[in-house]
């Protein structure tokens, strides 16, 4: 079982969600889903540390994506080749290029929150998810 999900987590495809069910074999599964469980955050556990951090430096999109929605302070890691998913938030959002080389005086600069506040709630209105959640949606 190790071997397979180091196997999966070794992938460059990241996008995905490994669920590990114990079957009652005796090849110590639950021991090893244990050990996994403590390196790698539930989706809850990482929305937290998100909303809670000092700071956030990644090269996710979702992460940029939450640390807006949080108000957190953060910089991006740019990916080789095309960064155009990043450059479009900065441009929605109205916030200057956050990407980090080499150094971290981005996390120097000011971020207007309240426009990024508001930049949330246009979007949210503007794609009427309360109506579409709640089945209002004509």
């Amino acid at each position: 079982m190790q071997r397979c999900i180091d196997s999966i987590l070794a992938q460059s495809f990241t996008d995905f969600e490994c669920i590990l069910v114990n079957d009652g074999s005796s090849d110590k599964s639950p021991e090893i889903c244990d050990e996994y469980a403590k390196t790698y955050a539930t989706i809850p556990e990482w929305v937290y540390l998100l909303g809670h951090a000092e700071y956030v430096i990644s090269n996710s999109y979702h992460c940029t994506i939450f640390s807006l929605f949080f108000g957190e302070i953060f910089g991006v890691i740019p990916l080789w080749g095309k960064n155009t998913r990043f450059d479009s938030i900065f441009q929605l959002f109205g916030i200057e290029n956050r990407f980090m080389n080499l150094d971290f005086s981005i996390m120097d600069k000011d971020i207007d929150w309240q426009s990024v506040s508001d930049t949330f709630l246009n979007i949210r209105n503007d794609c009427r998810l309360s109506e579409i959640i709640s089945g209002k949606d004509g």
